[in-house]
């Protein structure tokens, strides 16, 4: 009879426990993407307002032009030269600032050697893209490096949100160059990614990620949530709804007026 009834409590508690958690490491994520923010700003203020550019090169080789994981790196104390391992490779490495707490272990999906592996990442290329050198790659996607002053809304403009899979980026759904919505995920009448995403790569993605959805926006919180960080400095939990399903609101979130503004 003791041990149904502590049977029960167990079945009763366990739910909220488990809630409880979920919420202590949700609210872990947030602080860390807000943290983001605060490493944005330090990067601006050092470099002329001028946004930093996504990684170029092969971290093996050390000649990789540097991206914002590694100048971000610099300002915690951080030497990517001489610790590649706690933000490439294995995410049991990486520093927890780097990776949600719920995350789990991202580098199960068997990324390149020159993909940075993070839990957070930039919406590009709308607000961060290659730089303008790089071979083979198209404007918006490589570019002369955003300033500040090009965003007019960015109280309500998406900067970083954390991630699928840890490649650095979420990819924009609207503008020049975007990965636009064509597939309906969770079939409920609205399209909320890209098929080409979900099927790069799909050999080493699919039995563990699914492949690239909601345009490699890490939705992994309770009632299909993601921490996002606006370039205003501010971060907030938004559930997949308000980040991909309402085009005409997320043309503005996802800053396609700065890049249609600024075309060559």
């Amino acid at each position: 009879m003791v041990i149904s009834i502590i049977a029960l409590l167990i079945a009763l508690l366990l739910p909220a426990l488990q809630s409880a958690r979920e919420a202590g490491r949700s609210a872990q994520c947030l602080s860390n993407i807000k943290g983001f923010g605060n490493l944005t700003q330090h990067y601006l203020m050092d470099n002329d307002d001028t946004f930093p550019i996504y990684p170029i090169g092969s971290a093996s080789d050390h000649t990789k032009q540097l991206g914002w994981v590694d100048e971000f790196a610099q300002y915690l104390g951080l030497d990517w030269r001489a610790s590649d391992s706690k933000f490439y490779g294995e995410a049991g490495s990486t520093s927890k600032v780097w990776m949600c707490p719920s995350a789990g272990d991202l580098s199960r999906v068997g990324l390149r050697a020159d993909h940075t592996e993070v839990g957070y990442g930039f919406n590009s290329p709308n607000v961060v893209a290659y730089a303008n050198n790089r071979s083979g790659t198209a404007w918006p996607w490589s570019r002369e490096p955003w300033r500040a002053n090009v965003f007019n809304r960015p109280s309500t403009t998406m900067s970083m949100a954390e991630l699928m899979v840890g490649m650095g980026c979420v990819y924009a759904p609207y503008g020049p160059g975007s990965q636009a919505l064509n597939v309906d995920v969770n079939d409920d009448g609205f399209l909320d990614s890209n098929h080409n995403l979900m099927t790069w790569e799909a050999p080493r993605l699919g039995a563990v990620t699914g492949g690239r959805i909601y345009n490699n926006v890490g939705v992994r919180h309770p009632q299909r949530t993601a921490n996002l960080l606006f370039l205003d400095g501010h971060a907030q939990t938004h559930q997949i709804t308000y980040i991909m399903l309402k085009p005409k609101k997320n043309e503005d979130l996802w800053g396609k007026n700065v890049v249609m503004n600024n075309q060559p």
